[in-house]
């Protein structure tokens, strides 16, 4: 894909770059109270000639971009700086980088060399009224030793404090990694130490907004408020996730062809990124959009494939057909079946007209002990069988067999295995592991929905049964 194609997906929606671009990038410095704060801090840092400062953030969270308006801001009022953004480095190759970074020249690779060329440079530096600034970012990556050499730098000092100045950017892991043994007398050494935060609900908007307007856009119900609290609501205000969802919003928005991007959107292309907590699910971890996902689940409707449109449609050949006094004299009027003995009756379910909850009720079982299932048996042989059954020569055998010392031992053995396997901690942990199963299979979507469409079935099937009952009852 050419570049002219890349931009025309953007052109399409009024902008002339790409607004979400993921890399780093200046032009579109978002600065909120907490950047401000922070470039603030750290000016001031430098300019006291503090020594070491560290600033940790989330991983995405504009580190780089904070340090690149840095790094300009230092530019301007006259500052040397060097920007180490490799930072996986030994000893030497990190000397060397911070050399080139800050145009020094040394014909030796040597340590000591390096170090001492370094030394006469900032000392001419300091005289001329400069304070060059180390940045190393992305410094939790930086290996134990090489941050331990950053002691020698700090030894270098004149009457007016530290000749060189060390900003280390990095996650959060790099404040722990501080924390070792190895490097207490390097953590020692920080002065000044600040925490990038995430974005705000609010700062998000402003954030989607100000990278619209900086790349040329003039829509503004692109991202409606709505969608921009879906963005928040799975990015937690990171701006590289956010950068992530809008740029990808945007594509798939372009593909069909929509001017506005729908929550609905933000959580697919979310789910695609596994930024969804336990999508499948109906537990706390449900993210707002997905809970107000509404499925639609089968209704009744006349399409011809449907069990109701069967059921009308066999009505009314059946009501013709009994309008033919030769086909009503052969029908013969149902009985108790077990369909009638066996379908639910639903506290929700609507009967048809002229049917009644009584007139569909099973009948329970009479005065005598019969039931409609025992119809046709008579009591002599009911009798019959109940005696064959007590005369059977093996009752006797069974209840010698119980009354033996050996069964009454084997009884209690089982019986103690019965009572301590329902004590163990195993069957405890496997029993608790089913009842978490059932209870999440029982709320889950895809429970719910075939339910539905069984419940479905049932009452279509009856709603049949009883009409076929009414017509040839008739």
């Amino acid at each position: 894909m050419t570049a002219a194609a890349y931009e025309l997906r953007f052109s399409f929606f009024g902008l002339q770059r790409n607004p979400f671009n993921v890399s780093p990038d200046r032009r579109f410095f978002f600065s909120t109270p907490a950047h401000e704060s922070l470039l603030a801090e750290l000016l001031f840092a430098i300019q006291a000639r503090h020594g070491l400062m560290l600033l940790t953030g989330e991983s995405g969270s504009g580190k780089t971009t904070l340090l690149q308006q840095l790094l300009v801001t230092l530019s301007h009022q006259g500052v040397s700086s060097a920007y180490i953004f490799y930072s996986s480095l030994a000893v030497e190759d990190l000397f060397q980088f911070i050399i080139e970074g800050f145009g020094v020249t040394c014909k030796s690779s040597r340590k000591g060399d390096v170090i001492q060329a370094l030394h006469r440079w900032l000392l001419q530096r300091s005289m001329a009224g400069d304070t060059p600034v180390i940045i190393i970012d992305e410094a939790q990556t930086v290996p134990a030793g090489t941050l331990d050499e950053l002691r020698l730098l700090l030894n270098l000092e004149s009457s007016d404090g530290k000749l060189v100045q060390i900003v280390l950017a990095g996650q959060p892991g790099l404040d722990e990694r501080l924390r070792r043994t190895e490097l207490l007398q390097l953590r020692q050494r920080v002065m000044f130490r600040c925490r990038l935060p995430l974005l705000s609900p609010g700062e998000t908007s402003a954030y989607i907004q100000s990278r619209l307007v900086h790349a040329g856009g003039t829509e503004p119900g692109l991202f409606p408020e709505e969608t921009v609290g879906a963005v928040y609501g799975y990015s937690k205000g990171n701006p590289r996730v956010i950068n992530l969802l809008g740029e990808h919003a945007l594509i798939k928005a372009y593909a069909k062809q929509k001017r506005s991007i729908s929550p609905e959107d933000i959580f697919h292309i979310a789910s695609d990124f596994d930024l969804v907590e336990n999508p499948l699910s109906l537990g706390t971890g449900e993210s707002s959009v997905q809970s107000h996902r509404v499925l639609r689940f089968p209704q009744p409707s006349p399409e011809p494939s449907s069990l109701t449109a069967l059921r009308l449609a066999f009505i009314s050949e059946l009501s013709k057909a009994l309008n033919d006094s030769g086909v009503k004299d052969n029908v013969t009027r149902p009985g108790p079946t077990l369909l009638s003995l066996t379908l639910p009756v639903h506290p929700e379910v609507p009967l048809g007209p002229g049917v009644t909850d009584a007139s569909v009720r099973v009948p329970g079982p009479t005065a005598t002990g019969h039931n409609v299932a025992s119809a046709g048996v008579s009591r002599e042989e009911e009798a019959a069988s109940r005696g064959r059954r007590l005369k059977e020569p093996h009752a006797s055998r069974g209840w010698r067999k119980r009354r033996s010392h050996f069964t009454r031992y084997w009884g209690d053995v089982a019986y103690s295995f019965h009572r301590d396997l329902r004590r163990s901690h195993f069957t405890r942990y496997w029993g608790d592991v089913a009842y978490s199963f059932h209870r999440d299979l029982r709320r889950s979507h895809f429970t719910r929905y075939w339910g539905d469409v069984a419940y479905s079935f049932r009452r279509d099937l009856r709603i049949f049964y009883l009409d076929c009952r009414r017509f040839l009852g008739s």
